[in-house]
């Protein structure tokens, strides 16, 4: 389980604080405009992950980005780890590689652990309109941002759930579920339903016999994600990949977990050809 702290700046989520993966669990240590050695599965020590103004991987002041009356062309990207770069440096990571061939700055909101739910609801902030805001009544001020020029989605895995809202951010990802077939606790504990603070039954693991890969698209609610996600691409006309569109066989990177940079370099070139 990966849990964030967040707050609703207009349209975007500054992430405040994190329990850092697998180093970081049982406490939130605060991510705006701090730097770690270690970070979520790279426990190598050799790369800086530099966090900026709003909790996200990026030497860019994202606040000027949006804000600002002179902000410069930026392209913003949405995805999961593979989005946030782990265990390759800032400057190899896709997004900042398209960054380069783009000659723009670049809006990095990928997260660890993310899910495709959390990529809709990234965009959905995004493209709202201060006017819809105003019919709904929220009773807050608002401020209309600098929208990209253009908009990358590396769509997570799909068998993944999230709790999400205007505080709080979870990811919830295979391991944290008990196996319907021996309700044993995951390897970070286990989710449950509670009613009147007694636990009422174990949420079923969302990979066993039921639910498993060859059954997947049989979750209705994963496949709602992807449909949604489907839907957006369809009215907004950002570009999207999945993360594993070209295979599983990248070499792997220094946290023993994800793709070096061999990986970013391609989906940077993937993406780059599709705004050619």
């Amino acid at each position: 389980m990966t849990h964030y702290e967040v707050e609703e700046v207009y349209s975007f989520l500054k992430i405040k604080s994190f329990n850092g993966g697998s180093h970081y669990l049982h406490e939130l240590y605060e991510r705006v405009n701090k730097t770690f050695n270690k970070f979520n599965s790279d426990d190598s020590g050799t790369i800086e992950y530099r966090l900026n103004d709003y909790g996200y991987r990026s030497d860019n002041n994202y606040n000027d980005l949006f804000y600002s009356t002179n902000s410069e062309d930026y392209i913003l990207g949405i995805g999961c780890s593979h989005t946030e770069g782990i265990g390759v440096k800032n400057e190899n990571t896709w997004l900042e590689k398209l960054g380069k061939m783009t000659g723009m700055k670049t809006v990095n909101l990928g997260l660890t652990s993310g899910t495709i739910d959390y990529c809709n609801y990234q965009l959905i902030q995004l493209y709202q309109e201060a006017s819809l805001v105003e019919e709904l009544c929220l009773g807050k001020p608002w401020k209309n941002h600098n929208m990209p020029i253009y908009v990358f989605v590396l769509a997570p895995p799909s068998a993944r759930f999230s709790i999400i809202n205007s505080d709080n951010i979870t990811f919830f990802q295979d391991w944290n579920f008990a196996s319907e077939e021996a309700w044993e606790p995951g390897r970070q504990g286990e989710l449950v339903y509670r009613e009147k603070g007694e636990d009422v039954e174990t949420v079923a693991n969302t990979w066993s016999d039921k639910y498993g890969p060859t059954n997947k698209w049989n979750n209705r609610y994963y496949k709602g994600e992807v449909q949604i996600l489907n839907l957006l691409q369809e009215k907004y006309n950002f570009f999207k990949l999945d993360w594993e569109e070209f295979g599983k066989d990248f070499p792997i990177g220094i946290d023993g977990s994800h793709y070096d940079e061999t990986y970013h370099e391609k989906i940077a070139t993937e993406f780059y050809k599709e705004i050619e």
